[in-house]
């Protein structure tokens, strides 16, 4: 068996003893690094900074024994094996120290039995671990069940409490009708009969089992009644005649008897619905009195029709609204795991450009630092990219060079889609400028692409192509709702499966879907209809069946804004003095670094309220404030404000890694100059400092 490498911290204040205990590890035991001390307070520091996987401690130390060095490591680290190697123990001692949490001992001078107790005890460390994450796991199980069975219960309940509003709803019906109205069990068995016919037969209430619709038929009409419902009942299908019923004066009337079968999912009879129509002046004036017999029965039908009708409706909206809580829950979280992520990244891309800089341009270790900052940047825009699907887009349209945008979509489809779709790029378009908000744009491409890539769950081609369309107004248009004129075009193109005419037609219906129930709930391609038919766009469908699809968007050309930003910008210093807030250390670290390189006279707090009391012992003391915005005790918003409070106008630049509660508009509200998304590059950083000096009030 192989072990990974450890760290073992070694209390010892022998150093010929450690050295033995170094080398007895080496010559038998795991790969490891080692630091080690021999007093009380380099010990607990080495527990807090070296994160040992394991401790070996002497018993008899200076000031400072081992039941002590067990107490602070039980305290401090509870979970990191503790080994005794010393010379000599007592064996009531040794028990009282391996109650008290001691691993193991092992005397000094047996110390080839020391690497075989490391191995156990990190083995023992890590089964322990395992076995904690094992209840925890089957403690959210449990809990998760009983939910469930909660949730079933109240289903349960709901659905009962329906099927009787429904069969009540259907009584209220029948007892309204004039016609004699009936259902029976499964086996045959009649388990209601409206008003009118108890009335017409003159029972009180169905005997319950008894086969009263038989009993009251006329003797020469009961062979023929009785073999055609015994046939319905073997068939299962639906079943009509004309018999004579006996009134309760003993009078008998001719009736046109109808049933039919009601299925579950599976196929079985629940449940036979039928309704018998007084026809006897129809057997003298058939033509007159048959449109009324079908009124009436048609009547019947719609009212069940309804009912059926109603039940799959609210079948399929609970179906869309748990797909709806599920994409709020993805947006949920990928809005929790952005803010960490980005300070992270933050942390990495500060660092990468203070090194950069401290590290000639013929240094074999540029090149890698220079592939880390490229990594961090694509792993900042992939951040945004999920970003741009989990919350709610700003509806903000602007001149956009659409090139770059789909370019961008293109790299963090071709990371999420699957390895055995292949996937290609065909940027043509020389006019690219459009008039759109880049997230809805954004949506439209991805939206597509997913499309396609769900055609093909076998693999395939995939392709993106942007290229300029021009339509005089004696062209025939693709979309008959585009007008003449120059528009920017979008294509996304699969090998999949394809659609034949009747889902072409269908395809931008909301919630229309071909995908299995749980696999879709067919917003996708409607969305990209709403937001094209927004821009005054068009859009087009091809499609061959067992050959694949091609949608092509056509989106109005736009002029480029004025003032756009060209080649490589330069970094902005400045002498000012900056109070910068962060509880996040390696950030605050990297920032006045950054800063100070830059020129600027930095303090750097990671206090919030802190920082307050500094501003007002000198309001003047700083020209601008940056701060974060998720800190402990105070906000940064709610710091800018106090800030802003003691001297108005001052410059503060707020920066988030990601939170649902601010946003631009309410920084801006708040008198904030300037409102960042986290990981923010030297370049960015600078000129937003730059921006907010260089225009003070």
């Amino acid at each position: 068996m192989t072990y990974p490498k450890i760290r073992i911290l070694i209390l010892e204040d022998v150093p010929a003893d450690a050295e033995l205990i170094e080398r007895e590890l080496r010559s038998g035991g795991p790969d490891f690094s080692s630091l080690c001390v021999d007093d009380e307070g380099s010990f607990t520091c080495a527990i807090k900074e070296f994160h040992p996987d394991v401790i070996l401690s002497d018993y008899s130390l200076p000031g400072f024994d081992g039941a002590s060095a067990l107490a602070v490591a039980r305290t401090h680290a509870p979970d990191i094996p503790f080994i005794f190697v010393t010379g000599a123990l007592g064996e009531e001692r040794a028990v009282e120290l391996l109650k008290s949490g001691a691993n193991d001992f092992v005397l000094k001078d047996k110390l080839v039995r020391l690497p075989a107790a490391v191995k156990r005890a990190i083995a023992e460390a890590e089964e322990k671990v395992k076995r904690k994450a094992a209840e925890l796991s089957l403690r959210k199980a449990h809990r998760e069940l009983r939910e469930s069975h909660r949730y079933l219960e109240r289903k349960v309940e709901e659905r009962t409490k329906e099927l009787k509003e429904s069969e009540q709803r259907f009584h209220l019906i029948a007892d309204t009708m004039p016609n004699l109205v009936w259902t029976a069990r499964p086996n045959g068995t009649i388990d209601y009969l409206n008003r009118h016919g108890l009335e017409y037969i003159g029972i009180p209430e169905p005997e319950s089992g008894q086969s009263w619709h038989i009993k009251p038929v006329h003797p020469d009409d009961w062979k023929t009644t009785v073999e055609t419902w015994r046939k319905a009942m073997v068939s299962g299908e639906p079943y009509q005649l004309e018999h004579r019923v006996r009134r309760f004066d003993s009078a008998y009337r001719w009736f046109l008897s109808r049933c039919i079968p009601v299925r579950d999912e599976k196929g079985r009879i629940i449940k036979w619905y039928g309704t018998s129509t007084d026809i006897h002046e129809m057997r003298t004036s058939r033509d007159e009195l048959g449109q009324l017999v079908e009124a009436r029965t048609s009547e019947l039908q719609n009212a069940y029709d309804r009912l059926l009708t109603e039940t799959r409706e609210r079948e399929r909206i609970e179906e869309q609204l748990r797909q709806a809580q599920k994409m709020e829950a993805v947006g949920t979280l990928a809005g929790g795991i952005a803010h960490d992520f980005n300070n992270i990244l933050a942390a990495i891309i500060g660092n990468t450009e203070l090194a950069l800089d401290d590290v000639p341009e013929d240094n074999s270790a540029r090149r890698n630092l220079l592939q880390i900052s490229k990594a961090s940047l694509r792993a900042r825009d992939l951040v945004k990219q999920i970003l741009t699907f989990s919350r709610k887009s700003d509806k903000e349209r602007k001149p956009l060079s659409i090139t770059p945008l789909v370019k961008e979509t293109f790299k963090f489809l071709k990371a999420s889609l699957p390895a055995s779709i292949d996937m290609k790029l065909v940027a043509e378009a020389a006019h690219d400028i459009v008039l759109a908000n880049p997230s809805q744009l954004q949506q439209v491409v991805m939206n597509l692409a997913t499309n396609a890539a769900h055609a093909m769950p076998d693999g395939g081609s995939l392709e993106i192509a942007l290229f300029d369309a021009h339509f005089q107004a004696s062209d025939l248009l693709p979309d008959p709702e585009m007008e003449s004129g120059s528009y920017v075009a979008i294509s996304v193109s699969d090998t999949g499966c394809g659609m034949n005419e009747s889902v072409k037609r269908r395809v931008f219906e909301p919630f229309f879907t071909t995908k299995d129930p749980g696999s879709g709930v067919g917003l996708g391609l409607s969305v990209v209809y709403g937001i094209v038919k927004s821009y005054e766009g068009g859009i087009t469908v091809t499609s061959t069946p067992k050959k694949g699809s091609t949608f092509t968007v056509f989106l109005p050309r736009g002029e480029e804004a004025d003032g756009a930003p060209g080649g490589e910008q330069r970094v902005r210093m400045g002498t000012e003095k900056i109070l910068f807030i962060d509880d996040e250390e390696a950030l605050r670290v990297a920032a006045k670094d950054m800063l100070s390189r830059l020129g600027y006279a930095v303090t750097a707090l990671a206090d919030p309220r802190e920082a307050l009391d500094r501003f007002r012992q000198d309001p003047t003391a700083f020209d601008v404030v940056i701060t974060d915005y998720t800190m402990p005790g105070m906000n940064g918003l709610a710091l800018g404000k106090k800030l802003l409070e003691i001297r108005p106008g001052l410059p503060v630049i707020l920066h988030t890694g990601y939170n649902e509660s601010v946003d631009g508009g309410r920084a801006e509200d708040a008198g904030i100059r300037e409102f960042l998304m986290k990981p923010l590059s030297r370049q960015e950083l600078s000129d937003a400092i730059r921006r907010v000096l260089d225009q003070r009030i």
